[in-house]
């Protein structure tokens, strides 16, 4: 009798084990608070209608005093009030400060843009655009490059995130080239080409001259 109570029991312990287990699924509680914020910040040019993350150099490339324009959206992530959000837009040297917010404080110094949000409920966003322009145009040959604009948000719960946008800029000349050099290398190459091409110009001169002489 002890033998088939024995089976019986190790026959239930053996069916339980392998039924499939049922899953708990995990909940927030309702009064768990949530303090998340997310930074988006996007470029656009003023003659462009789609506003992107970056501008690589194989899509545009600003030349000098280019104005064009950087997006920060704002959003409340979580469920809870976002209180005194602080935002700072950092500027790269490459360009200058047009416009934004009106309350916005520029530093020209550290090229910091900051503003503060009062408030941003659970679901909702806040939407700046901030209005740049190029450097004037630097002396020749010209250079390209890239640069980043950063923008973060700090808001009073410490809930905080940052984001970026990079473009690339032609700060020689106003007119951007077909085909951009690869590295510094191409600049000096052209150069050594075209002083041979003058120096030779001027052989074939006094050459020309001295046999008419």
């Amino acid at each position: 009798m002890k033998q088939v109570e024995k089976i019986l029991t190790l026959t239930f312990l053996a069916t339980t084990f392998l039924m499939p287990q049922k899953v708990m699924a995990q909940y927030y509680q309702p009064d768990e608070e949530v303090n998340q914020i997310v930074l988006d910040k996007q470029i656009k040019g003023l003659k462009e209608s789609v506003w992107k993350d970056n501008y690589p150099s194989d899509f545009m490339v600003f030349g000098p005093n280019t104005q064009f324009e950087f997006k920060i959206i704002v959003k409340n992530t979580g469920n809870r009030n976002l209180t005194w959000i602080k935002v700072t837009d950092t500027l790269p040297p490459t360009v200058d400060y047009l416009y934004g917010r009106i309350e916005a404080q520029y530093d020209k110094t550290t090229r910091q843009i900051t503003w503060k949000i009062p408030e941003i409920k659970p679901g909702e966003q806040q939407v700046t655009v901030i209005g740049v322009r190029t450097k004037s145009k630097q002396l020749l040959p010209y250079s390209i490059k890239e640069s980043i604009n950063k923008a973060c948000a700090v808001a009073e719960s410490d809930a905080s995130d940052c984001d970026e946008s990079r473009f690339f800029t032609n700060m020689g000349t106003a007119d951007t080239p077909k085909t951009l050099p690869v590295t510094g290398g191409n600049d000096l190459i052209s150069l050594i080409g075209l002083t041979m091409s003058s120096i030779g110009a001027a052989g074939y001169f006094f050459k020309k001259h001295l046999s008419q002489a």
